[in-house]
């Protein structure tokens, strides 16, 4: 019963996007620090059911939800863990400040996801960290 349990909307929960996997945890309440953390279990879920890579799709969808999220703290976050994802799709006007040599950018959440299903393979993991309304 537990094994069925998808999480509840609005957290972070695991779906497929066109046979893919897909962990998302984009809501208003996302922040850095919870970025890191469903990285951190991405990467755990991909280590255990030995996939190629995570696809990470993060930024935001609309800087007037609640604070934002500043730039310099995703610059930050993808400094430290970047180089642990194949690829970083960053979401949202602000986010073309952040630079990585695996990152590329998106207008929104939908572009990004659209993004990353073409990057991916069914051996890939995508994550969805975007602050945005739902």
């Amino acid at each position: 019963m537990l094994e069925e349990f998808r999480g509840l909307s609005g957290r972070m929960q695991e779906k497929e996007l066109n046979g893919i996997a897909l962990i998302d945890n984009s809501n208003s309440g996302m922040d850095i620090l919870s970025a890191e953390k469903a990285l951190e279990y991405a990467l755990l879920k991909k280590k255990d059911e030995k996939k190629r890579s995570v696809i990470l799709v993060l930024g935001e969808e609309a800087s007037q939800v609640c604070e934002g999220l500043p730039p310099a703290s995703v610059q930050k976050f993808v400094e430290k863990s970047g180089t642990k994802c194949g690829q970083i799709i960053l979401v949202g006007e602000r986010m073309q400040e952040v630079t990585a040599k695996n990152a590329s950018y998106a207008g929104s959440i939908q572009e990004g996801l659209s993004k990353a299903v073409e990057l991916a393979g069914t051996e890939d993991i995508i994550l969805s960290s975007v602050k945005c309304f739902r």
